[in-house]
């Protein structure tokens, strides 16, 4: 599971408190006996059970579809959860900044916003010079020479208004990208638009893409600002269904966060598991929409949920975090609650997460962490990584940056790579250690990537900054990544985390 040092036997996932420290050098503002005592103190375990249902992995999807009734289940999220004890990160060798390879403009991304690498091309959406202003001409989806950074062409997002692009997705040669104008939009390479479809309000999230109805045919999941959750024929853009979430205590509503695709039945095909602002995390059967369960907690998710395997049993989790601090690690079939950590600075505030957690496999089952970054209080945000037992925090200020994972010196360990909206791009190991490897200029959101630009066998690293430069990094590492974009390996943006044990 998290940790196999857990103090009760392992099977259930720890429920814990975590405490901030005041900042990067500092423990946190708790008395040390206190903190002691919190790793004593047996926490309080929720029992997993056991799915009824086959796993999607043996499931045949060419079997007669029979789609059977059943009765959504609601699940309450914990949030009544025991201290955990925090230490700061260990300051690593100091090294030599990371070497910059090449540096393009292109546009102003948030921490909403998806890349990626397709046959020597990059594919970047953006917002341009500005994240509110109306038909902004450098809005649009920028593809790049991968190897050089030239600028090929950019996609214009069509119509009028708020063009920026929320996020991209790509399947066979075809791009598809939302827009804050409420456009979904697919477009070819060359920039030929193939569909456009309109939803009721502006589309943030990045697109998601599944096989819901069968093997062979395609769809575009994504929400909207004003609560609607659809899923479009990728063929057409035609609506096969929408699904309308509710609104919170101070009447927010709609989607920020992407969602992730994973089949919830076991059937054989792809169902969804997507986030409101509401506060209700929930999983849909991907043919229709119907929800199989949904957990409400107390705040709205920004963070994007992910798909992951715990422990490598093939019965896959969804890990998923609340705005207002909370963590929490839910059984895909049923909803239930496995695991949950709850994050707050020493005066008993909130740690903002709009970051999106990643696993970070340590050296041995069982010693991996959560990499978060947290964006609420300006300088005392930071980021955390954590298990079920401990965890170590760093006052970077906001990072709103998730994290992309891989071992950036070849030590053996694994490392989580984020930037700040500071501009620090950094480096925590899974030996608990930070060191910032490169700057760019202040106010960056956007999740970095690694990907093998100029395919020589070793791994660029791709970050932009508030001035909207997209610079590509030497890392020198031919360490092939665990995960090297946000929203997963997949460009079809699945969330697909489920190969990184913890």
């Amino acid at each position: 599971m998290l940790n196999s040092t857990a103090p009760r036997a392992f099977g259930p996932l720890l429920l814990a408190t975590v405490v901030a420290c005041a900042d990067s050098g500092a423990t946190a503002r708790v008395p040390r006996a206190e903190a002691t005592a919190a790793v004593a103190v047996e926490s309080a375990a929720i029992e997993v059970p056991q799915p009824a249902v086959k796993s999607a992995k043996t499931a045949d999807p060419s079997a007669p579809r029979v789609l059977r009734d059943f009765a959504p289940a609601n699940i309450a999220v914990e949030s009544n959860l025991d201290p955990l004890p925090v230490s700061p990160f260990a300051k690593a060798r100091s090294q030599a900044p990371l070497k910059l390879k090449w540096a393009t403009q292109v546009g102003l991304l948030t921490f909403r916003s998806t890349m990626f690498m397709s046959g020597g091309k990059l594919v970047v959406g953006t917002h341009g010079s500005s994240l509110s202003a109306a038909n902004e001409s450098k809005d649009g989806v920028y593809v790049l020479e991968a190897s050089s950074g030239k600028v090929e062409r950019v996609i214009a997002t069509p119509g009028k208004g708020d063009l920026d692009v929320g996020g991209v997705a790509f399947d066979q040669g075809v791009v598809y990208f939302t827009s804050d104008s409420g456009l979904v939009t697919a477009a070819t390479l060359d920039g030929t638009i193939v569909w456009k479809t309109a939803l009721e309000g502006k589309v943030r999230p990045a697109p998601a893409l599944a096989r819901t109805r069968s093997a062979s045919e395609l769809e575009v999941v994504v929400g909207d600002e004003q609560g609607h959750l659809v899923s479009l024929d990728a063929k057409t853009g035609s609506k096969l269904w929408s699904v309308d979430t509710g609104e919170n205590d101070y009447g927010a509503r709609g989607f920020i966060a992407a969602a992730a695709i994973v089949d919830v039945d076991g059937d054989g095909h792809d169902d969804i598991v997507a986030g409101a602002r509401d506060g209700v995390l929930a999983a849909y059967r991907g043919v229709d929409g119907k929800p199989f369960w949904r957990a409400s907690g107390g705040s709205g998710i920004h963070a994007s949920p992910s798909v992951i395997d715990v422990n490598g049993d093939g019965k896959f989790e969804i890990l998923a975090g609340w705005s207002y601090s909370v963590l929490g690690v839910f059984d895909v079939a049923r909803g239930k609650q496995n695991w949950g950590a709850s994050l707050s600075l020493p005066s008993g505030g909130i740690e903002g997460l709009f970051s999106s957690p990643v696993p970070v496999p340590g050296a041995s089952k069982g010693a991996g962490f959560i990499a978060i970054g947290s964006s609420w209080w300006d300088k005392e945000d930071g980021v955390t990584m954590l298990s079920g037992t401990r965890a170590s925090r760093s006052q970077e200020g906001r990072t709103t940056s998730s994290a992309v994972v891989t071992d950036l010196d070849s030590d053996g360990a694994l490392d989580a790579i984020m930037v700040s909206e500071a501009g620090a791009v950094l480096q925590f190991s899974s030996k608990l250690e930070r060191r910032e490897i490169a700057r760019v200029p202040a106010k960056a959101e956007a999740t970095p990537m690694l990907a093998d630009v100029d395919q020589d066998g070793t791994f660029e690293l791709l970050v932009v900054g508030g001035d909207g430069k997209l610079r590509c990094f030497e890392t020198g590492s031919k360490e092939a990544p665990k995960v090297s974009r946000f929203r997963g390996e997949s460009t079809h943006n699945r969330g697909d985390l489920t190969h990184l044990l913890l």
